[in-house]
């Protein structure tokens, strides 16, 4: 019992964030392992445990990278995200030249996407900008300095994976947003972004056998037109929506999917489809509330900060979060046009999983910073 106490305290930050993280890795060991049914046949041999056993180890790490990283102090992860940065921006050069969104890392054979790396770094980059300019935010020099950094990022991974640029670009939007950059600046890069939408989207009209464009070209045609024949791009999204129909209130029970063997992408981009299909609505209306609470419990940390590195990180990265869960569960349900976007903390994606996670310990190495200057006023307004 003593050795329960002392882990359970051992544990800081908000107890709601890592009650909603424990919850998510239990409902993404289950339907990760019910969704890979299909995979574990054609690739595995039948072996069905292989992907269960490899998510448990995935959430192991994540779990343990999560508890070091709320260990760590700030300024540290400060100094460890902009180094990261740095690094990064050359894997993406090497990325965008092979054509890949993928690196293999050798010996243990595992791919890495150096996006979902660079997605927590350059919000925690455009953080300490917003911080450390926060008194000359109305030059326009600063506002430069802090847009051109998300745009190179965005722009290294544009061509390549789009959703996942357009989401950088758009969180940390916000993010400089909400740090109170001047509105004219904010007015005029929207002006600038809706242009060139509509100049990429003429391109990708003109030009469809360019790269990635026939598929983006494809994705947007099957979301505009209504039709749901299973022969043309609205293929998975009619799978989906299959899913989601069979499911009902309460599911067809776990493991008793028979949309997994039809939905590609089932154990990633379509897992809500899978989790309503087996675990029914209400559980999977229970997951998106759990997001939502994410979120609101970053808006109350984020109120509570003093300082502005602090509340800029910790909203951004609650904001992001939530974010991209939204993106994917209104994909599984037809209000957005296939993005490939993973549903966090969820779905198969290795990389994305503990990026996710590392992302939850800075929320709360920050939360218990705040936590122990809180006790400290305390024990002195006493002495």
């Amino acid at each position: 019992m003593m050795a329960l106490r002392k882990l359970k305290w051992s544990f800081e930050g908000d107890k709601a964030i890592w009650t909603i993280l424990f919850l998510m890795s239990i409902l993404s060991l289950a339907a990760v392992y019910s969704s890979t049914g299909d995979l574990a046949f054609t690739k595995m041999g039948g072996n069905t445990e292989f992907f269960l056993y490899r998510r448990f180890i995935i959430l192991a790490i994540g779990w343990v990278a999560a508890y070091i990283t709320h260990k760590i102090s700030i300024r540290y992860i400060k100094i460890i995200a902009v180094a990261t940065l740095v690094l990064i921006i050359p894997m993406l050069i090497i990325n965008l030249i092979v054509g890949s969104r993928w690196a293999e890392i050798p010996v243990i054979n595992i791919s890495f996407q150096f996006s979902e790396v660079a997605k927590i770094a350059l919000l925690v980059y455009t953080s300490w900008q917003l911080a450390y300019h926060k008194d000359k935010l109305d030059e326009y020099s600063t506002f430069l300095k802090l847009i051109i950094p998300v745009v190179i990022v965005s722009g290294l991974i544009f061509l390549g994976d789009f959703s996942t640029a357009a989401l950088i670009f758009f969180t940390n939007f916000v993010l400089i947003f909400m740090g109170r950059a001047k509105l004219r600046h904010i007015f005029a890069l929207t002006l600038i972004m809706v242009i060139f939408g509509t100049s990429l989207y003429q391109l990708i009209k003109t030009y469809p056998e360019f790269g990635r464009f026939s598929t983006w070209n494809n994705r947007i045609e099957s979301f505009l037109s209504e039709d749901e024949s299973i022969n043309d791009g609205n293929y998975q999204i009619t799978q989906s929506k299959i899913a989601i129909a069979g499911g009902g209130l309460l599911g067809k029970l776990p493991g008793k999917s028979t949309q997994r063997y039809f939905l590609p992408e089932a154990h990633n981009d379509f897992i809500y489809a899978i989790i309503i299909e087996e675990y029914g609505s209400l559980i999977a209306t229970g997951l998106m509330f759990l997001y939502l609470i994410l979120l609101y419990r970053s808006i109350r940390i984020f109120l509570r900060s003093e300082r502005t590195f602090n509340r800029l990180v910790v909203l951004g990265i609650g904001f992001t979060i939530s974010f991209q869960a939204m993106i994917n569960m209104g994909v599984s349900v037809g209000l957005f046009p296939v993005t490939g976007q993973t549903l966090p903390a969820i779905s198969q994606g290795g990389t994305s999983v503990l990026i996710t996670f590392i992302a939850i310990g800075i929320i709360q190495a920050i939360t218990a910073g705040q936590n122990r200057n809180s006790e400290n006023e305390t024990q002195e307004d006493y002495e």
